[in-house]
């Protein structure tokens, strides 16, 4: 008996010390008063409201797997830093040092990062128990929630910061699911015009991903801005675009996997995949089927984080290794209560 069960215990540790290694490096790149940072080629720190939140969905994620407090902490400690610096739904980039650190240009208005933030805000009330912070937050996360709106153009599509002239179908995934997570913010609050509003964002994006997607179960990488013409998927950008879709995006589990196995056959070897690519291969895997494909991808997305020691790149496997190791199968967040002021939780996956 002891003999049968010694691997499945191997297997538990060692699955255990990759979630802290790299838990443990966003924690040391952050600072006393939760900003994540990076650190540039000469010295300089940064800190990017994007990289940030996937470091901290992360690090939700680490909490979930171990049950160590002090990654919950690191990801409140952001959230609260997140949501101290922002103007109308989103803090701008900043430069500097640790102790002396400044704004770099105007607030970072774009799509995948008020999505991302409200995932991270989400799972953060769904982790704690919080009751209370819903409410108390809630300006903060519908400012969120309004930039997308904001941002949304005629067919439901968000651009990735103001006077772009094209939308990106990847950050559009990103948009999906954070949409989802602003529902349930929602009904923590009891704001049923929030709801709807989110409802009917989510069901617009879903639309045009039908429109866009050609026979094959593909996407272009990005749709022009008030263009009515449909643009053939064509080139690498367009095959990360669709793990992004099948992974994140509105789609079944059926056409997942049929986008998932006419991307499988286009895509370059995992070893000539950068950090994003590695990721969204990783998470479509892990929802359409292509386990050993999504395990290949996360041994190379954890050598670029090892590698580059960069606290998004750690939060993104984190994320694919939560989702590829620590499931059973595909994560779902718990439905809607109807007037609740608390959702039961936490869910299988924090972030899905």
């Amino acid at each position: 008996m002891m003999s049968a069960m010694a691997p499945i215990l191997v297997l538990a540790t060692l699955g255990t010390a990759d979630v802290a290694e790299h838990a443990n490096a966003i924690l040391e790149q952050q600072l006393a008063c939760g900003a994540i940072t990076e650190e540039l080629a000469d010295g300089t720190l940064r800190i990017d409201p994007y990289s940030g939140n996937l470091a901290a969905l992360g690090l939700l994620e680490a909490y979930r797997i171990t049950d160590r407090d002090r990654y919950l902490e690191g990801a409140i400690a952001w959230t609260d830093w997140y949501l101290e610096h922002s103007v109308n739904g989103a803090p701008s980039v900043y430069e500097g040092t640790a102790a002396d650190y400044e704004a770099v240009g105007e607030p970072a208005y774009a799509d995948a990062t008020a999505a991302t933030f409200t995932m991270a805000a989400n799972n953060r009330r769904l982790l704690t128990r919080d009751r209370a912070f819903a409410m108390r937050e809630k300006p903060g996360v519908w400012g969120s929630f309004s930039l997308i709106l904001d941002l949304q153009d005629y067919d439901g599509l968000t651009l990735p910061a103001e006077g772009a002239e094209s939308k990106e179908l990847w950050a559009n995934a990103w948009v999906y699911t954070g949409l989802r997570h602003s529902r349930h913010m929602a009904d923590a609050v009891n704001d049923m015009n929030w709801l709807d509003r989110a409802r009917h964002a989510r069901n617009r994006i879903s639309d045009t991903f039908e429109e866009l997607r050609n026979e094959d179960g593909l996407y272009p990488a990005r749709r022009e801005t008030r263009s009515i013409a449909i643009p053939e998927p064509d080139g690498r950008e367009a095959l990360i675009t669709s793990l992004a879709a099948a992974a994140m995006g509105p789609l079944s589990h059926g056409k997942a996997r049929a986008t998932y196995q006419a991307v499988r056959d286009e895509l370059p070897a995992v070893v000539e995949l950068d950090g994003d690519e590695s990721f969204w291969l990783a998470m479509a895997g892990a929802r359409a089927g292509g386990t050993p494909l999504g395990r290949d991808a996360l041994s190379s997305l954890k050598a670029i984080a090892q590698e580059s020691n960069s606290p998004k790149r750690h939060g993104q496997f984190l994320m694919a290794h939560s989702i590829l190791n620590h499931k059973a199968q595909e994560p779902r967040l718990p439905g809607l209560n109807w007037r609740s002021r608390y959702i039961v939780g936490p869910p299988s996956s924090t972030w899905w």
